[in-house]
């Protein structure tokens, strides 16, 4: 499982300069409604370019089943993060694909203190259902009504570390991070990972790479602790 993951992949150079950064995993977006998707003709090349050196996840909203499979077979994917309103049942769905067996997911909770209880018990649902390995973790976002994630919106991280999240499967925290805030994120919630999309972007909305290898130091600098 990843520790930092830079997500909004649109390029091979940005990829590369994630890399050299030390990041952990980078995200392609596929959903075609967010500002950061890829297509994934984009997303194969830049796969192809990454040669293993990091993990590659590819971020789905409410795709059919089908069509991530095609696409995480054409790409190459590691990881699949679904951020829809997908349900658990999706796993068992997975593992009717024996060519995807190494393939893991990553669930997206969007968290705020008014519906913390329903996604808690979310999180438990797809816990029990991700019994056979397939549930690599889940990414813990910031709630927005009406979006699915990406929002650069923070959250609470004090009342966030004092709730229970389930601790079978790895939490990666999500939502307004940046590299001037993620040692304070780490350090506050403990999560055992950290997403980051906007707040390694510059004035343009364009990965900076000086922004992402801040990230990623402070970050590990952080987990250092």
């Amino acid at each position: 499982m990843f520790k930092i993951k830079i997500c909004g992949i649109k390029d091979v150079a940005t990829a590369a300069s994630c890399v050299r950064a030390g990041a952990s995993a980078v995200g392609l977006n596929f959903y075609e409604k967010s500002k950061r998707c890829v297509s994934v003709e984009t997303a194969s090349h830049i796969a192809a370019a990454l040669k293993g050196d990091i993990a590659v996840v590819g971020l789905f909203v409410n795709h059919t089943l089908d069509r991530v499979c095609e696409i995480a077979k054409f790409v190459g994917l590691d990881y699949l993060q679904f951020h829809g309103d997908e349900s658990a049942s999706i796993l068992q769905g997975l593992d009717a694909h024996p060519d995807l067996e190494h393939v893991r997911v990553i669930r997206a909770i969007r968290l705020a203190q008014e519906n913390h209880v329903q996604s808690l018990a979310e999180m438990d649902v797809w816990t029990t259902a991700g019994g056979s390995g397939r549930l690599a973790g889940f990414i813990v976002d910031t709630f927005q009504p009406g979006q699915f994630g990406g929002t650069g919106l923070s959250m609470d991280w004090e009342w966030l570390s004092k709730i229970k999240l389930p601790t079978s499967v790895p939490i990666i925290l999500a939502g307004g991070l940046e590299p001037q805030n993620v040692a304070e994120a780490i350090a506050t919630v403990r999560p055992f990972g950290v997403d980051v999309a906007g707040g390694v972007e510059n004035i343009k909305h364009q990965k900076d790479p000086a922004l992402i290898k801040a990230f990623v130091q402070n970050a590990n600098s952080a987990f250092d602790q």
